[in-house]
């Protein structure tokens, strides 16, 4: 298995929505963590989901990520996005001062494939294309995420407190 690049359309949105769905219940809807909505959908409920994160899956899609890579075993198993390009954008989560990084964004791996070395080969991949750019990789996540600290183990370091996120680098 490897990760593949793909382009936004309406076919990936729809599988993509289903994933995201998929790890909200297998995280028990602590992730993704909808941070800027008030209402919380049930774990059970994919339509109240869809309704809420749809339009940000949307935005993220058209017009945030620059490079997206999934992973599949008849369906997605793994997904992770790289956002470098920041003119015309609105990314309020990454400072303006930051802008010059390769941010990894959109980093899940099915809760059924973990351990597997999976998030390991999307680390690499996105290293390697940081590298390419002649950048350094970072990401913007929360500090009481259980990827906080998987990010910690494969070599990020905090380099900023942000609003309520955390920026680590490598």
């Amino acid at each position: 298995m490897e990760f593949q690049k793909v382009t936004a359309s309406q076919e990936i949105y729809d599988e993509l929505l289903l994933f995201v769905f998929r790890i909200y219940q297998s995280t028990s809807g602590k992730y993704p963590r909808l941070e800027w909505s008030s209402e919380k959908p049930s774990t059970a409920d994919f339509s109240s989901f869809s309704r809420v994160y749809g339009p940000f899956l949307k935005f993220r899609l058209e017009r945030e990520f620059d490079e997206l890579y999934v992973m599949r075993e008849k369906e997605i198993i793994a997904t992770f996005a790289l956002v470098y390009e920041f003119e015309g954008k609105d990314v309020p989560w990454i400072p303006m001062d930051l802008r010059d990084r390769v941010y990894l964004e959109f980093f899940m791996v099915r809760d059924d494939f973990r351990g597997g070395g999976i998030g390991k080969m999307a680390l690499e991949l996105s290293s390697k294309r940081a590298r390419e750019m002649g950048k350094r990789l970072a990401v913007v996540t929360f500090e009481d995420l259980d990827a906080y600290n998987y990010y910690l183990r494969h070599g990020f370091k905090l380099i900023r407190r942000y609003k309520n996120f955390v920026i680590l680098e490598k």
